[in-house]
């Protein structure tokens, strides 16, 4: 992707993403694993570094106009969500019980992600809120003992919730 163009490599991440969201589709345990493993590594090394910020910077755009703007219409034209708010809604999406064994490599991808944006000064918690308040969710539910998880997951999750608080800041989620 880095010898590509802006425009083709943002093209080839969404088609990457929707080829590994079929994996998710699949009813066996492995599969889910090796997507969601496909998953971090796009997130991880698969965005170039030049792009992320003009990624970022759309994704804001998108969001900002779905919750003030025109309730989504975009100025009366219908658009295609960027890759950052795809990739967002995908990760909100699989943090349900079916995928529950594949959750370790789900959150270590959302962890990566906030890592990847804690780096862009333009990216706020408007992006991630739905996503930080789902995993605080899961993490109260472990805590209090009405979910049963693994301990690896329990940790990531708590990592990945202290990463969030530490980009965005303890006001941002009061």
């Amino acid at each position: 992707l880095n010898g590509m163009d802006g425009l083709s490599s943002i093209r080839m991440l969404k088609k990457v993403l929707k080829a590994i969201l079929t994996g998710f589709a699949a009813q066996f345990v492995q599969i889910h694993d090796a997507a969601a493993t496909a998953l971090k590594r796009m997130i991880g090394e698969g965005i170039p570094y030049h792009l992320r910020e003009q990624m970022i910077q759309q994704a804001m755009t998108y969001a900002e106009e779905e919750i003030y703007g025109d309730g989504g219409g975009h100025n009366g034209k219908e658009t295609v969500a960027p890759f950052v708010n795809q990739l967002i809604q995908t990760l909100e999406t699989l943090l349900v019980n079916k995928y529950k064994s594949a959750w370790v490599h789900i959150v270590n991808v959302t962890k990566k992600l906030f890592e990847t944006i804690r780096q862009n000064n333009g990216a706020t918690v408007l992006l991630l809120s739905n996503l930080v308040s789902q995993l605080a969710q899961i993490y109260e539910s472990a805590e209090t003992g009405a979910m049963q998880l693994d301990a690896s997951i329990h940790l990531v999750i708590g990592e990945t919730l202290g990463i969030a608080i530490r980009s965005f800041g303890f006001a941002s989620f009061t």
